[in-house]
């Protein structure tokens, strides 16, 4: 519970306006997952645009970045 809290508080307090899956240990291994965080960027056609394996300083920029094309 204490993971949800805080991704709640992220995206409050960065407006972030898109849909964000949190995952579960169960998701992790049903996906075969190697790295938490990981993050997928999904266009609207269902295509994977962005995918970044555990934490980075530039994951913001680079996902704008790509929202913004």
């Amino acid at each position: 519970m204490g993971q949800l809290n805080a991704v709640r508080r992220l995206v409050a307090k960065r407006s972030i306006d898109f849909p964000t899956l949190i995952g579960t240990d169960q998701v992790r291994l049903e996906y075969e997952l190697a790295a938490i965080p990981l993050y997928v960027l999904i266009d609207r056609g269902g295509r994977i645009r962005y995918i970044s394996e555990g934490f980075s300083e530039k994951i913001e920029e680079s996902i704008q970045q790509l929202l913004a094309q």
